[in-house]
């Protein structure tokens, strides 16, 4: 198995864990975008601004708040 898909997969069950711990199970998607290298999140709610900016905070991830999606709000986590 490639090692790089195992630290993307990591990754995601590290962003799964914070979201459960902050929000509960909140994850709608969570997904790798391959062509920006990143990592795209939407939750299954909308999080008030103040509440999405402290969430983005908690990962251990660089991550933006990036507004609000169909389901919820939505978040950009860069790997590098």
């Amino acid at each position: 198995m490639n090692e790089e898909w195992l630290d993307i997969w990591a990754a995601m069950d590290e962003v799964r864990t914070v979201v459960d711990a902050v929000c509960g199970d909140a994850v709608w998607s969570l997904r790798h975008n391959v062509a920006a290298g990143c990592l795209e999140l939407e939750l299954n709610r909308h999080l008030p601004p103040d509440e999405a900016e402290a969430l983005a905070r908690q990962f251990y991830l660089t991550a933006d708040y990036t507004g609000e999606g169909n389901r919820g709000s939505l978040f950009v986590l860069y790997r590098q």
